[in-house]
């Protein structure tokens, strides 16, 4: 008697056991079931609630690529090749204004674009555009204020030997180029205007093209007429 109900108390146990496992056990029904696959290098991405696929970013030969639009809180590229670049907007489009790579800030202060070469030595560029064509402007700056005195751009140094604000150059032998110009399309306008503010000297450079240039001093307007080719 005593052993039939040891017997049945066991029996008790294990059933009581097998149910407690099969409620903990996971549900595993279709809707649990992930389908899909994708390709080499690509990185997958879930296309729908149980599916995966390719997404649009490869990764392959240690470079990440992607044609698709991508928005980050901050983007850092960085290179250890001395004929490497950090970080590259390409623009494939053969009509329009199409940009490569665009900055945008609104703070009143702040910086859309900047280029910084930190070493104090050396003939490094912090910024540079280049262009192939005999039409195209290899750098353009534009101040679209509508009334005031804007200034589309702006050039400057701190050094007190020598430093150049702003150097135009033609690198050509032969040829009419011209190293800087300016232009005015009002009969009130300037196409150039040199300003020494502490009344020093206004260094002007004519040439066997240039009849006339003129600057101002102190407040007063300087004109100078030199038919030469030497510089000075």
């Amino acid at each position: 008697m005593l052993n039939c109900i040891r017997t049945q108390f066991l029996l008790c146990l294990c059933l009581i056991a097998v149910a407690t496992a099969q409620q903990a056990a996971p549900h595993n029904s279709g809707d649990d079931v992930i389908t899909g696959h994708g390709h080499s290098h690509v990185l997958t991405k879930f296309t729908g609630k149980n599916s995966i696929g390719n997404s649009g970013i490869v990764e392959a030969n240690g470079q990440i690529t992607t044609n698709e639009n991508i928005s980050a809180g901050a983007i850092q590229g960085t290179v250890n090749d001395p004929n490497g670049v950090a970080v590259v907007g390409q623009n494939f489009g053969t009509t329009g204004d199409s940009i490569g790579v665009s900055g945008t800030t609104y703070s009143e202060e702040g910086i859309a674009v900047q280029g910084y070469f930190p070493s104090y030595t050396g003939s490094g560029i912090a910024v540079k555009g280049t262009a192939n064509s005999g039409a195209a402007i290899g750098g353009v700056f534009v101040n679209s204020v509508q009334s005031g005195g804007g200034v589309a751009g702006f050039g400057y140094v701190t050094s007190p030997d020598g430093g150049i604000g702003l150097l135009g150059r033609v690198w050509s032998n032969t040829g009419t180029g011209i190293g800087v110009k300016g232009e005015a399309f009002t009969p009130d306008g300037v196409g150039g205007l040199f300003d020494n503010t502490v009344g020093g000297n206004i260094p002007y450079w004519c040439g066997v093209w240039v009849l006339q240039i003129s600057g101002r001093r102190n407040g007063q307007s300087v004109c100078r007429r030199r038919l030469s080719d030497r510089r000075r």
